[in-house]
């Protein structure tokens, strides 16, 4: 045997010895580090609680005991301390509004005869007339029947009408001195009684006849209070007047 046939047998019986799982080094494990304690933390202190009084006992309600009462029957029929409600009755038709001639007329007698007009050169036109067939005249050509529905446009014109015709009442309130019907007229010692004005007002305007002590007026003084915070008291009565001409208690019916 020649020395490269021992060398290489030598050099195969190393590399089977370093494959040997029994042979290889074992390594050392590395020692085991002991646990470390958590640090306590301390508990926040409760803050102490007030003690709640007690509360006295109430003192049992006495309720007093009703005295009985005669009351007188007739025949064999029972005692009723409240009166019978009335039937309600449903109304004879619904609300419709004037036509135009009857709410031309309606402005004229409730202003003193001021209507809604504009002049044009030297004529003074009827702008109810002129408008009659735009708000449902009829022509009784193409259209019979007159409309009666407060649309939308009439409630337009209604408010142009109202404001033109209470603002020709301020001037010609101011222009008669002694017998305005829009403006009120201060008495002796110089003082307006708004609410007794509004009474007047109201029936002149509704026809409806008011005590002073009536809700219904409380809320005209009201109109009146707020439009003076913002105006002055002419304003306040043409907005008053407006609002009577606008109001469905002046156009229906």
């Amino acid at each position: 045997m020649n020395r490269a046939t021992v060398a290489l047998c030598a050099l195969l019986a190393a590399s089977l010895a370093a494959c040997d799982p029994d042979t290889a080094p074992t390594p050392t494990p590395a020692p085991e580090q002991p646990e470390q304690p958590e640090p306590e933390q301390p508990e926040p202190e409760q803050p102490e609680q007030p003690e709640t009084p007690e509360r006295p006992e109430a003192p049992e309600e006495t309720r007093p005991v009703p005295a009985p009462v005669d009351v007188d029957t007739v025949g064999d029929r029972p005692a009723e301390l409240a009166p019978a409600p009335e039937p309600w009755q449903a109304p004879a038709r619904a609300r419709r509004r004037m036509n135009i001639d009857q709410l031309d007329a309606a402005f004229r007698r409730t202003s003193g005869g001021i209507g809604w007009t504009e002049t044009r050169g030297n004529r003074e036109v009827n702008l109810f007339e002129e408008l009659s067939a735009t708000l449902g005249k009829p022509d009784y050509i193409q259209i019979t029947n007159e409309s009666l529905e407060p649309s939308a446009l009439f409630q337009k014109f209604l408010d142009d009408a109202a404001r033109q015709v209470c603002a020709r009442m301020i001037e010609a309130d101011q222009a008669r001195g002694a017998t305005p019907i829009l403006l009120p007229v201060a008495d002796e010692a110089g003082e307006m009684d708004v609410d007794r004005h509004l009474q007047g007002l109201l029936l002149r305007f509704h026809n409806r006849d008011l005590s002073l002590d009536s809700p219904d007026l409380m809320h005209w003084r009201w109109l009146y209070d707020t439009s003076t915070f913002v105006g002055d008291e002419v304003t306040a009565w043409q907005a008053i007047c407006a609002t009577l001409f606008t109001h469905p208690d002046f156009y229906s019916y």
